[in-house]
């Protein structure tokens, strides 16, 4: 009779990132401390493009702007080294000149957000509201001119699904018959996109629908308080991230 074979299946880390909001990497359950601004920069980078490798040279310069090729080659190793002694050796996939998050290694708060912003389920649209907790990267600083740049747009990007997203959830909540967390909803809506008039026209309407018609004058007195300033650009209409050339970048992989 031969030996039996024994299977040892060896669980990997549970890995969870949240770009929405302030950055934060938890391993099983525990935060880790703060990474370093480049870290934590080519950490994004990488997770917000699963599936698709990223050049070397094309995350060196990114991140590097201001360095020569040699200088920036250097500074992306150390920061690699970094982040899997951090992360964990197999958090980062290199193969030739390209680098990218292995597959499965990593769950991603804004691809699982991007995942259901198409959605026209009332659950699944509220599930990504919550995802968003923040704009990308809150409060990170300057890292490097084109980083800055791509971060401006993609933040841009995001800042745009969520309204669009509580717009929608708030619609349907209302159509269902849930008024307050419609109002909810809606109040979240005028925080992320506040330049624009009918987003406040719903909260309002919303209001007055909920019973709420003092709350709902004391925002109508306020948001036309604000149209007579002249220097308010309160409604004007923001331009659409895709039309910023300036902002938008291209990955060689």
């Amino acid at each position: 009779m031969g030996a039996a074979v024994v299977k040892l299946e060896i669980a990997l880390p549970k890995r969870e990132l949240r770009l929405l909001g302030p950055l934060s990497l938890a391993i099983d359950g525990r935060e880790l401390h703060r990474l370093p601004r480049k870290a934590d920069a080519l950490l994004a980078l990488l997770a917000l493009q699963p599936g698709r490798p990223i050049a070397r040279e094309t995350v060196a310069d990114f991140l590097w702007t201001d360095r020569g090729p040699v200088q920036a080659r250097h500074s992306l190793r150390q920061t690699l080294l970094v982040l899997r002694r951090s992360g964990g050796d197999d958090l980062i996939l290199a193969e030739g000149n390209s680098l990218a998050i292995r597959p499965g290694t990593l769950a991603v708060d804004a691809i699982e957000f991007e995942a259901r912003a198409t959605s026209t389920d009332r659950d699944v649209l509220a599930e990504a509201a919550a995802l968003y907790r923040g704009e990308l990267l809150e409060n990170r600083g300057p890292v490097a001119s084109r980083f800055d740049d791509w971060l401006a747009a993609e933040r841009s990007r995001f800042a745009a699904l969520a309204a669009n997203i509580l717009r929608r959830l708030a619609a349907a909540c209302a159509a269902a018959g849930e008024i307050e967390t419609a109002i909810a909803a809606a109040m979240r809506l005028v925080t992320v996109d506040d330049l624009r008039e009918d987003s406040h026209r719903l909260l309002i309407e919303l209001l007055a629908r909920g019973g709420r018609r003092a709350e709902a004058l004391r925002r109508f007195e306020a948001v036309s308080e604000l149209l007579k300033k002249p220097s308010r650009t309160l409604f004007a209409r923001r331009r659409s991230p895709t039309s910023r050339r300036s902002r938008s970048c291209r990955f060689r992989t």
